[in-house]
Parts: structure tokens; C-alpha cells; sequence
């Protein structure tokens, strides 16, 4: 196994504003409590600074036009043309820097892409990108540039067969759009359902079109989910076809805005959950490339990460140095709070029931893989 951790002291240089959501910030606190894990230091793993590429070097992917109007905006520039490209609004302001960090977040996510081709690497993750809702054009959702995109058109270029699965809290709309006609890319998102989250979209009869069609599978989740309802989804709808797709290459957007304490979603995943998630999706391609994405609050998101890469490395969550008392694992507490591994959380009685029984109707509307 060769895994790299994509990190750099610029990824804490940037921030949307004071009263944005967004937190570049996360990935300090991230790269803080793997250290102290020991969770880098395997004979396996390298941490690495991401390549340094302008924006230009992404207009293969990303349309000029969207590429100019970051350049503007970099420069002070506010007018209707840098709107109607989705810059300047509340979900993506414009602030001093912009063009770097889209630049850096890029990067970093391309820098994954050339290790997995040019040096076999089996896992990498760029905590920073997973920008899944932007389109070719146009900035949305707090996604100036969409970098899955840059990272899926990479690897199809380089003939690699690339299942993009996507558990953020929100719908990959971008992804998906991107991809909606080809067969050489499936494109798999779970998320909380769009009747109740922004984008609004990602139902189970989105499925692609013309040689497309098909390659397009999509889990949403009812509002109020716990683990057991979404690991009963994802195996259902998501797990068997991946499988039968059988990627060379899988990139995983790993939103952890999935978490029960996040403020933008409603779901009530624990990281629990989501270490279960990262052990079906670390098999499902010889080499896997994570993406950061969501997540709201950060001191849960740091902890999801770690957990994550270290599932994703087969790893057992709790290093030997760490003691256990009552179920509750210690060792994590002055990250701000909390535990690395958290509580176990149920719903139960008629909600429970209710979610079930979604998830059972989403399974037969999406019929049989294939």
C-alpha cells in the first residue's frame, strides 16, 4: 500500500468571511490530530504539498469563461459578468485571495491524480477539494471550481474506468451534470434528500440519459437518518453497483456534513457510520483518491477525517496508546471537545420505522443493478 496526505500551510491562508460556513480552516485541526495519532507516520504514508499550477492549467475542464471571472475577482472586480458566473453571491463571496485558493484547492486535487498515475499510489486524500457542486461554468454551493470534475476528466484521459461516489450530506449535482451522458464514468451520490436540502435534486429516477443512462445512481436519504438508515441505503442502492461497474479508480467525496451535530443537514450520522461507509468504499477500485467536501462543524469534521483515512488505510480507529472506559474512547478530548470516536445514536420507534420503510421504497424504485 502507498498513501499520501495532501497537505500545506497555505490551506489555512484563506477564509470566505468571518460569517461563512465554509472553513478551509478544518484542515489544520484535521492534519493536528493525525499527527498526534501517529496516524502519517506508517512505513506506507508520505505527506506531500500539493503541485503548484495556475488556473489556466484547468481549462481543459473548466470553461474560460469561469476562469477569467475568478481572475477579475481577484483583482476587485464586481460587475453582472462575474454574477451570472455564480461569484460574488452569499454562497460563493469574492474576498481577497479567491483565484489562489481555487487555484491551491485544485491543485492539491490534481497532485492526487498524477500520484495515483505517474506513481502508483493506492490512496490519496486532498482534504481540501471535493468541490462537487460547481458546473464547467459556473461557481455554486460554495464551489468556486469543481475539482472532481478536473480529477475525473484526468483519469479518463489516462483510459481509467472511474466511479466518482459521493456521500456528502448534500447532492454532487455538479458531478453528476458533467457526466449524465458517459458510460465510462458512474456517477454515485447518497445524500439528505433534495425535498429537504439544497440542491434540491438527486432523486432515484436521476439516472442519466443516452449512453449515460444507467450510470447515474442516487440514495437519498430522508431527513433525520441515523447510521443504520443509511448503511441499509448504501448497501441497497449503492454498494452492488459499484461492484458490478468495477472501477479501475474510485474517488470518494467524503463530506462529513452527514454528522448528527452538523448545522447545515439533517441528518444524524456519527462518525461510526461513516468509518463503515469508508470500509465498503476502500475496496471497490485498486486505487482510491478521497476528497474533503462538506462538513460544518469542524471539530467533528477533523475527528470524521481521521477516522476515515484511517479505515481507508486499515487501520484500527483506536491507536494502542488510547484507553477505554465504558465505551467512550479518551485521548481526543483537547480537540475542542468530544471524542474521537463517538457515542453510538439510534432512532427509534415510529421514526425509525418511517425511515425504513423510505429506504425499502427508494430500493424498489430503483429496481435491480444493471
Amino acid at each position: 500500500m502507498r498513501a499520501t496526505f495532501i497537505s500545506s500551510p497555505h490551506f489555512a491562508e484563506h477564509s470566505l468571511g468571518e460569517a461563512h460556513p465554509f472553513r478551509p480552516d478544518r484542515t489544520v485541526l484535521l492534519g493536528q490530530l493525525l499527527e498526534r495519532q501517529g496516524w502519517l507516520g506508517e512505513a506506507w504514508m508520505s505527506v506531500v504539498e500539493p503541485d503548484e499550477h495556475p488556473l489556466e492549467a484547468w481549462e481543459h475542464s473548466v470553461e474560460a469563461g469561469l476562469i477569467d471571472a475568478l481572475q477579475r475577482a481577484s483583482r476587485g472586480e464586481v460587475d453582472a459578468f462575474l454574477i451570472a458566473r455564480g461569484l460574488g453571491t452569499d454562497e460563493c463571496p469574492i474576498f481577497p485571495g479567491v483565484a489562489d485558493y481555487v487555484a491551491l484547492y485544485c491543485a492539491a486535487t490534481m497532485t492526487a491524480v498524477r500520484l495515483v498515475l505517474e506513481q502508483g499510489a493506492t490512496l490519496v486524500f486532498n482534504p481540501l477539494g471535493g468541490m462537487h457542486h460547481a458546473s464547467r461554468g459556473v461557481a455554486e454551493g460554495f464551489c468556486y471550481v469543481n475539482d472532481v470534475i478536473i480529477a475525473v476528466d484526468a483519469l479518463l484521459a489516462a483510459g481509467h474506468r472511474v466511479a466518482v461516489v459521493d456521500i456528502d450530506a448534500h447532492h454532487g449535482n455538479g458531478v453528476q451534470d458533467a457526466y449524465w451522458r458517459d458510460d465510462r464514468v458512474l456517477t454515485v451520490s447518497m445524500h439528505e434528500s433534495g425535498e429537504t436540502l439544497y440542491p434540491w435534486r438527486g432523486f432515484v429516477g436521476e439516472r442519466g440519459e443516452g449512453p449515460g443512462l444507467g450510470f447515474t445512481v442516487n440514495a437519498p436519504l430522508p431527513a433525520g437518518a441515523d447510521d443504520e438508515v443509511a448503511i441499509t441505503a448504501f448497501d441497497a442502492l449503492i454498494d452492488p453497483r459499484v461492484r458490478a461497474f468495477a472501477p479501475t479508480v474510485c474517488v470518494a467525496v467524503v463530506g462529513a456534513d452527514t454528522h448528527r451535530t452538523d448545522p447545515l443537514s439533517h441528518l444524524q450520522l456519527t462518525n461510526n457510520g461513516m468509518v463503515a461507509l469508508m470500509e465498503r468504499i476502500r475496496g471497490y477500485a485498486p486505487q482510491l483518491i478521497m476528497l474533503g467536501c462538506g462538513g460544518y462543524n469542524p471539530q467533528a469534521t477533523a475527528r470524521a477525517w481521521a477516522r476515515m483515512w484511517a479505515a481507508a488505510n486499515r487501520i484500527e480507529a483506536v491507536p494502542d496508546h488510547l484507553s477505554m472506559m465504558g465505551g467512550v474512547f479518551l485521548g481526543a478530548q483537547d480537540l475542542e471537545g468530544g471524542d474521537l470516536v463517538d457515542m453510538a445514536w439510534r432512532v427509534t420507534g415510529a421514526d425509525k420505522e418511517a425511515m425504513m420503510a423510505t429506504v425499502a421504497a427508494l430500493v424498489q424504485q430503483a429496481g435491480q443493478p444493471g
